[in-house]
């Protein structure tokens, strides 16, 4: 996909587009493939109330990391942090992320 989406793009300010957009196709290619063979090799996916608070994490994070300013890498790297935080504090409130998983975090940081 992003192989045709850029030649017809061309060089110039529509190629990046482009190539996120054949990406972005890829990406959600590969996501329901892969979830049709797990249901069907082992009855299971990702819960839809998990797919659901994580989607809305996402939509969060992204929002908040394009509000800070990008222009310099320092600022950048704040656009990261800001939309990481967004993206933890809905999984934190929504209770996506619960006691077992900070448990299992705290054992990983200190290789218990």
């Amino acid at each position: 996909a992003n192989r045709v989406l850029v030649e017809r793009a061309g060089l110039g300010a529509q190629a990046l587009e482009a190539a996120a957009t054949g990406t972005t196709i890829g990406m959600v290619t590969a996501l329901v493939l892969s979830a049709w063979l797990l249901h069907r090799e082992f009855g299971v996916f990702v819960p839809l109330r998990t797919w659901l608070r994580a989607s809305i994490a996402g939509v969060v994070g992204f929002a908040l990391a394009r509000l800070v300013p990008h222009d310099s890498v320092v600022l950048a790297i704040a656009a990261l942090g800001a939309g990481f935080a967004g993206a933890l504090a809905v999984l934190v409130v929504t209770r996506e992320i619960g006691e077992d998983d900070w448990r299992a975090l705290r054992r990983i940081v200190r290789r218990d």
